[in-house]
């Protein structure tokens, strides 16, 4: 009950719903994962022309010297700081990331020369 009252106060009757009817946090944090996964992929190969064999795995526990080895950022993440979405213990937060990356309010982007410092 209490997951549920948290999850009313924050996202409303809809958010309720949605915990409790079916979206496990396992899921969810798959379904995170993947979304990063392949979004960070994506900008890689398509304006890096970064090849498959050498695409990297986020490296969550370094963010910053991952950001800036390869140029790109993470933007939009709804929590204090880019972690691995697996340390995500909050059901509510879970969804509320999910739903950022899925609507594309979170999403992979190349830095600027200027931020980019190698």
């Amino acid at each position: 009950f209490a997951l549920q009252a948290d999850g009313y106060v924050v996202s409303g009757a809809a958010g309720v719903v949605n915990m409790t009817t079916g979206h496990t946090t396992t899921k969810l944090k798959g379904d995170i994962w993947e979304m990063v996964h392949d979004g960070m992929n994506k900008l890689l190969t398509d304006a890096k022309n970064i090849k498959p064999h050498k695409l990297p795995a986020v490296a969550y526990n370094a963010y910053e010297s991952f950001m800036l080895k390869w140029g790109i950022e993470l933007s939009g993440w709804t929590e204090a700081s880019v972690i691995n979405p697996g340390n995500i213990t909050s059901t509510v937060a879970l969804c509320h990331l999910h739903a950022a990356l899925k609507s594309g309010d979170c999403y992979w982007h190349e830095l600027m020369p200027a931020e980019w410092k190698s």
